[in-house]
């Protein structure tokens, strides 16, 4: 847990813990794909929380906006079934 303080990852990491609990406690089946709405949610706090990360993220959208085929493999991550 020091490490993702040090970090600034602890979001990350509790959202991972909560997710590790619900397979131990058979409410999700492993291997699974992390919910959307996880996703978001740490997304949306690195967004808020670091600055870095707040600079960085427009040009990552920019790359992959310049590719053609993002879209698609967007949604083929998405909807694929397991790793």
């Amino acid at each position: 847990m020091s490490a993702a303080r040090e970090l600034g990852s602890t979001g990350a990491l509790e959202v991972l813990l909560h997710v590790c609990r619900l397979a131990e406690e058979d409410l999700l089946e492993a291997p699974l794909r992390v919910p959307l709405h996880f996703l978001l949610e740490v997304f949306v706090e690195k967004m808020i929380g670091h600055e870095l990360f707040r600079l960085t993220a427009p040009n990552a959208v920019r790359y992959l906006l310049a590719r053609r085929d993002v879209g698609q493999k967007i949604l083929w991550r998405l909807r694929r079934e397991g790793y």
